[in-house]
């Protein structure tokens, strides 16, 4: 949680038009005025770490931490299959493809659900929003009809400064999509924040933000083509 803590205060813009992001950038200041000068200076000798100091997002990989989630996701799969069957049995339908959205911790959670589900329910289109650590996971991306990850561009070419990057899960890319040539004939690749969408340390992860990716035009990296 430290580590979080003084990634964030790193990282965030001086004057941030987010309150939560202001918060976090000078809320140990402000705290100066209703607590003791000797304790808010512990405080501040216990909290600020110098490798922070210019600045730095906790980039260390969890892999403990996805793959528990992942085995989280492989049990609530035998039971949304088993869920599936019954339904299916008792009204006589079948699924024609699943397409799944992830944000966040839950790729992990997707990719365990998707280890159960793979060769017993058809599987389509596999959107992956802001993925938390998402190097650390194993992925056939010969799975699904397409794959695309969105998020923010930390480590791309003239990517944005540290202030506009996804400071909760810093963004690297889903494995095998690095390697992926001609994104939109393969329908497989990355799509990054558009300038004029909200960014930063917070923003850039909140899934409130990327309804952008339902204005991408046809033929666009990420687009959410609708099913009929």
């Amino acid at each position: 949680m430290l580590s979080f803590y003084n990634s964030a205060r790193s990282c965030i813009d001086t004057f941030p038009k987010n309150l939560e992001e202001l918060a976090i950038k000078h809320g140990q200041d402000l705290s100066k005025f209703w607590i003791s000068p000797v304790l808010s200076y512990l405080i501040e000798e216990k909290i600020n770490d110098p490798k922070y100091i210019d600045g730095k997002l906790n980039k260390t990989s969890n892999v403990y931490g996805f793959n528990l989630r992942r085995r989280n996701g492989q049990r609530a799969a035998q039971k949304l299959l088993s869920a599936i069957k019954k339904i299916h049995a008792s009204k006589h339908l079948t699924i024609d493809k699943l397409d799944i959205v992830a944000h966040s911790m839950g790729y992990a959670y997707a990719l365990g659900m998707v280890d159960i589900l793979k060769g017993k329910v058809p599987l389509g289109r596999f959107y992956i929003i802001a993925p938390e650590n998402a190097e650390a996971g194993e992925i056939n991306l010969n799975d699904f009809e397409e794959v695309w990850q969105y998020g923010a561009n930390l480590g791309e070419p003239n990517a944005d400064p540290l202030n506009q990057q996804d400071g909760v899960a810093p963004q690297t890319s889903v494995k095998g999509l690095r390697e992926i040539k001609n994104p939109i004939l393969e329908k497989r690749g990355r799509a990054f924040i558009p300038d004029g969408e909200p960014k930063g340390f917070l923003q850039s992860h909140s899934i409130g933000n990327y309804k952008w990716i339902f204005k991408r035009v046809k033929d666009a990296p990420g687009y959410v083509k609708p099913r009929n």
